[in-house]
């Protein structure tokens, strides 16, 4: 690969096949990065570039790669670990979340493109594809129960909860003036968007916690019974 001659010398790639369009500015950027690299008779040694002490970390290669991604894609997209990691549900829950933000469960979209022979239609509405904004937020049957959820009406809580007066009066608190939290749900692009907008209330340290954890127990619910459909045959 090195070409010696009178001028010092050059590199010189030699490929067993034509290189493809999207390969030739890769080689360009290698050349670049060893264009001036020169030998010399002491004996090699090891060194990592990306850390100050020339060793290797997991540390120093996650941030190679990050930044080496956010590079290429134009924009620093950070992942919101603490919306998964950060909460206090068993690590199947946890699990399910890190996927479910990064779009990754097995929607029927998903398994289409891994070869699935599928309807990729939503199970409940069978109107639109089952992308995680329409099965989470954006279904009739999703907008509907997220309506009911989020409503202040003193009846709607009596006959879901079917409640003594102080629940009833906790979950009244809690859910009253809840018209701009149901916005957001309609304006949502993703269901990142919907958890990190979420917003936050304060009072009672049950209503608190109950308040933060509602848009988690929806989606999960969501998920079990529409595996229970698609899978059992269950009635939407």
């Amino acid at each position: 690969m090195w070409d010696d001659n009178e001028e010092g010398g050059h590199w010189q790639f030699q490929f067993r096949r034509n290189l493809r369009d999207w390969e030739i500015p890769m080689i360009d950027a290698l050349t670049d990065r060893i264009g001036d690299f020169s030998f010399s008779e002491n004996e090699d040694s090891w060194l990592w570039v990306w850390s100050k002490k020339g060793s290797f970390t997991v540390r120093s290669m996650y941030k190679f790669l990050t930044d080496e991604k956010f590079d290429r894609l134009g924009s620093r997209q950070v992942f919101p670990s603490s919306l998964v990691w950060g909460t206090d549900f068993p690590m199947n829950i946890k699990c399910f979340f890190w996927s479910l933000f990064l779009g990754k469960i097995l929607t029927r979209p998903n398994l289409v493109h891994k070869g699935f022979d599928i309807s990729s239609l939503c199970p409940f509405c069978n109107l639109l594809p089952e992308s995680t904004v329409h099965l989470f937020l954006h279904c009739l049957l999703m907008l509907e129960s997220w309506t009911d959820l989020l409503s202040s009406n003193q009846q709607t809580l009596l006959k879901v909860y079917e409640a003594d007066t102080v629940v009833l009066e906790l979950w009244t608190d809690l859910l009253s003036s809840n018209q701009q939290t149901l916005l957001k749900v309609y304006e949502a692009d993703t269901v990142v968007d919907l958890f990190s907008n979420w917003p936050v209330k304060s009072g009672n340290d049950l209503m608190v916690r109950v308040w933060k954890y509602l848009p988690y127990a929806a989606a999960w619910v969501t998920w079990k019974h529409r595996n229970n459909k698609v899978f059992n045959k269950a009635l939407a």
